[in-house]
This record gives structure tokens, sequence and C-alpha cells, in this order.
């Protein structure tokens, strides 16, 4: 009988201890390198949005100017001279008062809560046509906003993607709705004449990611360096700030809009006498102790939005074209808020 041998073949054999170990740490250094390289994936393609949206905001200003004789929209702090007695009486009271009688240079609607009187509509509702937005009734300065509201393919340009500003909440104050979480972008304010304080009339607010240039926008009776909205008073256009990232202040606008300011304000007002004319530009506003803040303060800067480390601004200028620029006295120099 023959005998039988088992042949038996090398057993399979596992990993070690050690080498597990090794081949976790290859995964997750890789699984690092390559969130770390999705991670800037995303924030280029979030500037390079936030650069579109800025390019399409600053060529709506543009059109817009095209047909009302060179005037973009009316934002920031507004200052009229007129008697109480029109303002109060005079159904064409707010065009006379940013000299405009004819409505050629400005977007208007009606405002039922003042007799029906035309007045300017906000920035956002201006340049909505520009858009490609729906055509707004202009018969209630109301139903506009509610449009406004409603145009979510509009809002996109407004709305940077590394933000979150469509939160929004309300609350009610004395009876009145306020909205959270936005920015004060219109306020007027009239004055008899120039020796009397300008009392605030009325004032919008909006959600954006993105500061208005009020050396541009607003209309100032008291101050002709302001440009109220006409281009042409900007002999260099691709250096005059137009609008930038940014965000609100944290201060109330007006004491009836809890809500900060959404523009850069310059303060020709706080320039040493005999130097009234120097150009104020957005390097003012990055002030040491000591210093005075000539372009509002640091607040409006979104630090957390862009660049390698957050340290970058989007600008779009008055000619249409928009940059880059490190937040940095010298990059700033050279872009003005009131040339």
């Amino acid at each position: 009988m023959k005998n039988l041998t088992k042949v038996r073949g090398r057993q399979p054999k596992g990993f070690t201890l050690v080498e597990l170990l090794v081949c976790m740490g290859i995964i997750a250094a890789m699984m690092g390198i390559l969130l770390t390289v999705i991670s800037k994936s995303r924030k280029s393609a979030s500037n390079v949005q936030c650069t579109s949206n800025l390019q399409q905001l600053a060529r709506a200003c543009l059109m817009h100017a095209a047909e009302h004789r060179g005037y973009v929209p009316l934002a920031g702090q507004c200052k009229a001279i007129i008697s109480s007695s029109d303002w109060n009486d005079r159904t064409d009271a707010f065009t006379v008062a940013v000299n405009d009688t004819s409505r050629a240079r400005y977007t208007y609607a009606t405002y039922p809560q003042w007799s029906n009187r035309w007045v300017a509509i906000p920035f956002l509702g201006a340049l909505s046509p520009y858009l490609g937005g729906s055509k707004l009734d202009l018969t209630d300065v109301n139903t506009v906003d509610s449009q406004l509201s409603q145009q979510g393919g509009v809002w996109r340009f407004f709305m940077c993607p590394e933000t979150d500003s469509m939160s929004m909440v309300v609350k009610n104050n004395g009876g009145y709705l306020l909205p959270q979480r936005q920015g004060t972008m219109f306020v007027m304010s009239v004055a008899n004449d120039g020796s009397q304080p300008f009392s605030d009339q009325m004032a919008w607010s909006s959600n954006m990611d993105y500061v208005v240039n009020e050396g541009v926008t607003a209309y100032r009776a008291d101050d002709s360096r302001f440009m109220g909205g006409l281009l042409s008073k900007a002999k260099r256009p691709s250096e005059v700030v137009l609008m930038t990232d940014g965000q609100r202040r944290p201060t109330w606008a007006t004491y009836f809009m809890p809500d900060g300011w959404q523009t850069w304000t310059p303060r020709p007002d706080l320039l040493p006498a005999g130097s009234k004319l120097q150009p104020i530009s957005l390097a003012d506003s990055i002030v040491t102790a000591g210093q005075t803040a000539l372009a509002n303060d640091q607040a409006s800067f979104d630090r957390k939005r862009h660049g390698a480390k957050g340290n970058q601004l989007n600008i779009a200028f008055c000619d249409g074209h928009v940059e880059a620029r490190d937040i940095t006295v010298n990059s700033l120099r050279t872009a003005l808020l009131l040339p």
C-alpha cells in the first residue's frame, strides 16, 4: 500500500502592523494633498465667478449711463438742498432735489406712501434690466422691491460665492419690518440751505456682497467733488473705483437704518485746510494709530474672501475693467474714490 503524502502549499501571509501603518500614512498624505488642491481650485473658481460678477455689474452701470445721459444709478449718502415746503408739497420734490426734473438721469418709480411722487429706485433695481431681469413695474416702488426679491437670476450677480449674504431675517420695530444682515445702499437727506443740518428722509438697504464707491454714485449739493453718478467727471476712469468686494460696516447708517453702510465713503471734509482737492483712495481707509481714515475705515474690507491668505480685493473701475489688488497701502494708492 502506497503511502499518501499531503503536499501543502505556502500559506498566505498577511500584512504586518508596520506595513499597514506605512500604507495608511501614504494614503493620508495623498488625501491631504488632494484636499488642498481641491480647496485651492474651489477658491480659484469662486474668485473667477466674483470677478465675472463685478464685470457684469460694471457693464450694467455703463449701459445705464448710455441710456441716462451718462449717469449711473444713485447710491450712498445723498444730500440735497430744497426748501421744506417744496420737499413736502411739490409732486416732483425728489427730482427737483437731485436736479433731474426731466427724470432722464436716474431710474424712478412712484412712491405710494409719499403721494405717488417719483423717487429714484435702489441701485440694484436700476441695474436689473441690464442684467437680464424682467421689466420692472415702475408704478410702485414697493412692487419693484417685491419683483427684485423674486428675480433669482439677477441676484446671483450681487452675491459672491465665498459668502452667505442671502441669509436674512426681519424684526418688528415699532410697526416697521427692518431687514437684518443687509447693508444700507442709499439715504436721501435734505436741508433748506447749505447752512442748516441735513435731515434723513428715506433710505434703502440691500443684500449685496459688493461695496459701491459713494464718490461716484452719491449726489452731494454741499460738495461738487462727488460725481452724482456722472461718469464723465472721472477724468481718468481706469483709476476711479466704481465698486469692490466688501462687507457692510458694523455701525448703524442712520437712526432708522440699523444696517451699516454698503458703500465706500470718501471724506474730503477731513482733509487739512489748503488740500481739499487732494485725491482720496482706498489706501486712505488703511490707517494706523493716530491717523484719520479719509475713506470710512478698514471694516469694509472682507479679508477672508480672496487671495492665498484672504488678502486680495477685486475692484471694478469706471471704465468697466476689473483688477485684483492686494489689501495694502501701496497697492490701493492708485484706486481712487475721489480723483
